[in-house]
């Protein structure tokens, strides 16, 4: 019985410490408590009042736990004589105990700062199937306070030490112990699956021929190859030269270079799902290209000596392409005759300075071709048509040369940069200049100044939405939420240039929703420079220092409400002037070099040894093809015995790239794909015990458009019924589509 006086009591106590509150922030005490404060913190000049301090410290972080309170002490510049007192107190020995709670206050009372941004709603959208569902309804299941999440946290704690005198493994219950469920779906329809299982009704007529070397190499292609029937996958094998582009994507890249957009470029654009302008067009229909490096005169000069640099932001006129043209124009010609001359000698020396570069340096990184990589990535299908490649996706790059460590941290990092977030209340010298906007493609972003840096992310698994300078050397950041929704930010890759050399810049990506991170425990965002790749040294390699991840102080930009946001702040030295540079969160891994690491991996095989196929397993939403790989070892004969063996080895299922943002996972995939196939007597063996599946992307539109969540996914799941639907009637009349899943 004494449970509901207790309950009672700390009601009321509660209510009584609400109406205490209220009464000093209208009383006017706040003001009062912080002049005391001030007092004792100038009169206790030998630190023997520290417990009055911290006394007054509780009363005042009794007063903010109300808004009303919250907005006291910021109107009575408690959040300055705070700031003050605490940095005062970081060089006097003796008051360590006094800034912890002093920084714990300013971070309660510090005005929430909405976004930069017109909507929190991501820069991307797509249509589903059986309709558009609202952005809105997508982000609704974001937890909206840092509380709500810990109480979520404490609820499954308690409820695993109520059960934790329990053994699992002990079977109980009876009706647990059923026998194996009936398939959700007539058998007579499992038998469309049957395609999956291509080793089953294989033939193997090569091993015949076997022993005639020439032989086995020619049939590769056709018996045991990687690639199946589809166009893309033909196209990819018989890589040829890509040819021009469409004028009008043409137009569009050049606009793009306008803009002040970084290092490489295509010719073209990747149309966006579901466009009429590439339904039912063969893979030839746009090639991708590295931008022109020619601006880039620290980086290409060896091969653009007696050329001029030209600023991105102008306008090149015709004969500024020297001997890569095919003449001059005439001089009095129409505007759209004048572009198009233009486009044409554009297009000559991009092939030409891209030959030159592959010539010359030689990106000889194993298992990549470049060229069959712009081949695959203009194949692969976006939200905006990406139409531009990100330098170390199209050069490659080399594994780190040695083990890497986890970046030692100070101990006073972080509280200095929480510090340095609150400083930026009161200090005159911010300048909150938009540099780089995703949705903005007028000439207000065009960033032509020489002491800031240049920004760009419109490019495969790219993700950075606005880049604010706020100092001459510190940028805001702000990422992109997934598809469709405004939540699930933490992947970034993005591009810089224009830098100085040996200058710190510092990064703050300032809408993180993780409430904490990696990055406080040592770890590091990943760098890949242009000049160093140029000069023998494509490497991702790991970068920055005074490295952290906290609680900010801005809201989503329409309304305070909503999660809280982090910011993971960083400081990069850059090595070389005017270099191209990309930082990311991890090691990236796109779709199309996927695709592409899957037709050189299925040339390298031994097709008399190694059954590998390459199978699309169902089309995405925005029409990429969801591989599906086997991998197995080829039976020793055709005789009953050996084929008998084959069609009863037991079936291991891989899988991989849920959430996009995990990039991890791919180069995981990617090592085990090489070893599955590799000549290694340990792969060897589990070749001929087990036939592999392996699905190395389970979400290509995730990974295409930089997303870091599988939120359109989601969304699919809770709506498979109206969708499935639809999509069937559309598509597939009354039957079932081809890629309804498993049971």
């Amino acid at each position: 019985m004494p449970i509901v006086p207790l309950a009672c009591t700390s009601a009321h106590v509660q209510q009584h410490r609400e109406a205490n509150v209220r009464a000093a922030v209208s009383k006017g005490y706040v003001s009062g408590l912080l002049t005391l404060y001030q007092d004792w913190h100038s009169g206790d000049v030998g630190h023997a009042a520290i417990g009055i301090r911290l006394a007054l410290l509780r009363c005042l972080h009794q007063v903010a736990h109300s808004a009303a309170g919250r907005e006291a002490v910021l109107a009575h510049g408690g959040i300055r004589l705070l700031l003050q007192t605490t940095q005062a107190c970081l060089s006097s020995p003796g008051t360590e105990a006094l800034v912890e709670p002093s920084v714990q206050l300013m971070r309660s009372c510090q005005p929430k700062t909405p976004l930069p941004l017109r909507s929190d709603h991501s820069a991307y959208s797509f249509p589903l199937p059986g309709g558009e569902y609202p952005a809105a309804a997508l982000g609704s299941t974001a937890v909206s306070s840092e509380e709500e999440s810990e109480d979520e946290d404490n609820e499954d704690g308690s409820q695993e030490s109520e059960n934790k005198d329990f053994d699992d493994d002990l079977e109980t219950d009876l009706n647990t112990l059923r026998s194996r469920p009936e398939p959700d779906r007539p058998r007579e329809q499992l038998a469309q699956y049957s395609l999956f299982c291509p080793e089953l009704t294989h033939d193997f007529q090569e091993l015949e021929s076997c022993s005639e070397p020439e032989e086995s190499s020619s049939s590769s292609s056709t018996a045991s190859s990687s690639s199946s029937s589809s166009d893309e996958e033909a196209f990819l094998l018989s890589c040829s030269p890509p040819r021009p582009p469409p004028t009008c994507l043409r137009r569009d890249r050049r606009r793009m270079d306008r803009e002040g957009a970084g290092s490489p470029s295509s010719s073209s654009s990747g149309s966006s799902p579901g466009s009429p302008d590439t339904a039912g067009e063969g893979p030839q229909v746009a090639q991708l290209e590295p931008r022109d490096f020619q601006s880039r005169g620290s980086i290409c000069s060896s091969l653009s000596r007696g050329t001029k640099s030209k600023d991105r932001t102008k306008e090149r006129t015709p004969h500024e392409w020297g001997s890569d043209g095919d003449g001059t124009g005439p001089e009095k010609v129409e505007e759209g005759e004048r572009e198009r001359e233009e486009e044409r000698r554009e297009e000559a020396h991009q092939s030409s300075l891209v030959e030159r570069l592959l010539a010359s340096h030689g990106a000889h990184v194993p298992h990549h071709d470049p060229q069959l990589y712009r081949a695959a990535a203009a194949l692969t299908r976006s939200i905006p048509g990406f139409s531009i490649l990100a330098f170390p996706d199209f050069w490659g790059h080399l594994p780190p040369p040695g083990l890497e460590r986890m970046a030692p941290r100070g101990p006073a990092v972080q509280r200095q940069k929480v510090l340095e977030d609150i400083q930026r209340l009161f200090d005159n010298d911010v300048i909150n200049q938009v540099v780089f906007d995703l949705e903005d493609t007028g000439p207000q972003c065009i960033n032509d100044q020489p002491d800031t840096l240049r920004f760009f992310s419109k490019f495969e698994s790219g993700n950075l939405r606005k880049a604010v300078k706020v100092r001459r050397y510190e940028y805001d950041l702000i990422l992109n939420a997934d598809a469709n929704c405004s939540i699930n930010t933490q992947w970034f890759y993005f591009e810089v240039s224009n830098m100085a050399a040996d200058i710190p810049y510092r990064f703050n990506v300032i809408n993180c929703e993780k409430t904490n991170s990696q990055f406080n425990y040592g770890m590091q965002p990943v760098l890949y420079s242009v000049r160093e790749a140029l000069d023998g040294r494509p490497h991702w390699v790991r970068t920055g220092t005074e490295i952290c991840y906290f609680r900010n102080h801005f809201c989503p930009a329409q309304g305070s409400r909503g999660p809280t946001f982090y910011t993971l702040t960083f400081t990069v030295t850059f090595k070389h002037k005017e270099d191209v540079c990309y930082l990311a969160y991890h090691y990236p891994y796109t779709y199309s070099a996927l695709k592409s690491h899957l037709q050189v991996l299925g040339r390298s095989v031994d097709p008399a040894k190694v059954f590998f196929r390459q199978q699309t397993l169902c089309s995405s939403l925005a029409g990429n093809p969801c591989p599906l790989v086997t991998i197995t070892a080829c039976p020793a004969s055709r005789g009953w015995r050996d084929m008998h063996q084959l069609r009863n080895r037991p079936c291991l299922v891989l899988t991989a790239r849920v959430h996009p943002s995990e990039s991890n996972a791919s180069w995981v995939m990617r090592g085990t794909l090489g070893f599955l196939c590799s000549r290694d007597p340990v792969a060897q063996s589990l070749r001929e015990a087990f036939v592999f599946k392996i699905i190395p992307v389970l979400n290509p539109d995730g990974v295409v458009n930089g997303m870091c969540s599988v939120t359109t996914m989601v969304t699919l799941g809770r709506k498979m019924s109206s969708c499935m639907a639809a999509v069937s009637r559309r598509h597939y009349g009354s039957q079932a589509p081809p890629w309804t899943p498993l049971a």
